[in-house]
């Protein structure tokens, strides 16, 4: 079989696999928050090309926390134009581009060499790496797949250039998908540090040009950039109105705690749920992670322990000094993740039986937690799908005041009306509305439609 038709099946099976094991995604009716419906919004009431003239533009921001991210904006607005009555395009979508990321690990892996059966292992664990699956499932969280995606592209092009001669279009590519990466999320500042791993593939590239002016190159566009919201930067640490974007570097410890222990969290969905989950679990959780670790260096020594830790907390450098803590974050520690396990899984019975075993527990573990994370996301689609549903009959049917207040009964997801409504001022095609959610029972102000949502997810107004 030739290597063209062989890497041709490879990522057929890659995209096979990602639709058929992340099928509930892809089948969630409804939206994980309320990012992906304030975008639905603002089309809805100005339309698409007022859409992009906001929020497809460079622009420094107050503070760093205020996302310019032109490409995934772009993406998101189109998307939009199928939300309402195709939500399976938009997950649909999020999934091919996840199984496209798959397919760059995959061609990465190759391109170092690394073995078929190994290069597939990798791709295939990270399309069902729970890391990965917020970012997936959340269509708003789709910038952590398009820098990667793109950060990858750059990777493969100027490992080209380096090591298989001059090329000025590659050069060129590595400038184009730099610079995307950048427009697709700021994290992408941390990606030229990829270079490393041509280096470790290959240290003596390091005295060529060629490596130095891939390097230069990849970093262009980033510098530009961030030279561009330098002011924004500096005012992240310093203004109290950014609090849940403000760096310190007092947030590191805890980062580090809850990024570890994270993968392994079995009933864990969002990383920020860390502060609900006993101690006990959380220490077993990094037990685990660290049993994977300790393998690596049984099997590969210790450079392979620190190569491991330094991939993981690469993609995690930029939000380890912020207070939040989000699963998406962690969508490019997956790949480093993935290529853990992989080579454990993959080691031989007889020689490294323990590692094996290790490798295959670990496997075992993050699947459950990527069945978890899925029907966790499709829950809060499903419950949102319901409660909007049922909130536009309600409204309708209530001569559709101005005002409108949500309060949950007894047992219901009261976390649901917060993400239907914060930030959003519309029900249906009725616009410029207050929207509030109070505590069950609150007395409701004058001329205020008091609507109630049950355990079901059904919003309906109270008979008085």
């Amino acid at each position: 079989m030739n290597l063209f038709r062989e890497r041709n099946i490879d990522y057929l099976i890659i995209f096979s696999f990602a639709i058929v094991a992340l099928l509930l995604l892809i089948a969630n009716p409804g939206y994980f928050n309320h990012d992906e419906l304030q975008k639905l919004d603002h089309i809805k009431a100005s339309g698409l090309i007022s859409y992009l003239e906001t929020y497809v533009a460079l622009q420094q921001g107050s503070n760093f926390g205020v996302p310019v991210r032109p490409f995934s904006f772009l993406i998101q607005g189109l998307l939009a134009l199928f939300m309402e009555r195709l939500p399976v395009v938009v997950h649909l979508f999020a999934v091919l581009t996840h199984a496209a990321v798959g397919c760059l690990i995959y061609s990465a892996c190759k391109q170092l060499n690394v073995k078929r059966t190994l290069a597939l292992t990798i791709s295939l664990i990270f399309i069902i790496n729970p890391l990965g699956i917020l970012a997936t499932g959340w269509s708003a969280a789709l910038m952590d797949r398009w820098y990667i995606l793109f950060g990858i592209a750059a990777f493969i092009c100027a490992d080209q250039y380096v090591r298989l001669g001059n090329n000025l279009f590659r050069l060129l590519l590595v400038f184009l998908f730099s610079g995307l990466s950048m427009l697709s999320k700021e994290t992408a500042v941390i990606l030229p540090a990829l270079m490393g791993i041509i280096i470790l593939a290959d240290p003596q590239v390091i005295k060529t040009k060629r490596f130095w002016q891939a390097a230069i190159v990849w970093c262009l566009p980033v510098l530009l950039f961030m030279l561009y919201r330098l002011p924004a930067l500096i005012a992240s640490f310093g203004s109290p109105d950014v609090s849940a974007y403000k760096a310190s570097i007092h947030n590191v410890p805890e980062g580090v705690f809850v990024y570890l222990a994270y993968p392994f969290l079995i009933l864990t969905g969002e990383a920020g749920n860390w502060v609900f989950v006993s101690t006990v679990n959380m220490y077993a959780a990094i037990a685990l992670h660290a049993l994977v670790c300790l393998a690596l260096v049984r099997v590969y020594g210790l450079k392979a322990f620190f190569i491991y830790v330094c991939g993981y907390f690469l993609f995690l450098a930029p939000v380890l000094l912020i207070p939040i803590k989000a699963a998406h974050y962690l969508y490019g520690s997956s790949i480093i993740l993935s290529v853990g396990v992989g080579v454990l899984i993959i080691q031989n019975w007889k020689e490294y039986p323990i590692p094996k075993i290790i490798g295959l527990s670990a496997l075992a573990v993050l699947f459950s937690h990527t069945i978890f994370n899925q029907a966790f996301v499709y829950s809060i689609g499903q419950c949102m799908n319901t409660a909007q549903i049922s909130t536009e009959s309600a409204y309708a049917s209530s001569n559709r005041p101005a005002r409108v207040d949500f309060q949950a009964d007894a047992g219901a997801p009261e976390h649901v009306l917060y993400r239907m409504v914060t930030g959003r001022n519309r029900i249906g095609d009725s616009s410029s509305l207050e929207l509030s959610v109070s505590k069950s029972g609150a007395e409701l102000p004058d001329n205020t439609l008091g609507l109630r949502m049950n355990s079901q997810c059904v919003v309906y107004s109270p008979i008085k």
